[in-house]
């Protein structure tokens, strides 16, 4: 991915098409972070999430980003 499509993807035109995003990698090298800032960014201009998908961003993101004490989940 370059940063072209990053910058398209953060648009977030790709929620009002309709349209999928699927990230496939090798570990470590930035899927989780990269669907975090996806998910805060559509969160932040009104759009809704699933309740699992704020499970997830609850616990992997806001852990990787050190707002949330790990005892906590």
């Amino acid at each position: 991915m370059n940063r072209k499509q990053m910058r398209g993807f953060a648009e977030l035109e790709f929620i009002a098409k309709a349209e999928n995003i699927v990230l496939v990698g090798k570990t470590g090298v930035g899927k989780t972070g990269l669907a975090c800032g996806l998910l805060l960014k559509a969160l932040e201009n009104g759009y809704r999430c699933s309740s699992s998908a704020r499970r997830i961003y609850s616990m992997r993101c806001m852990r990787r980003w050190r707002i949330v004490p790990r005892g906590n989940f």
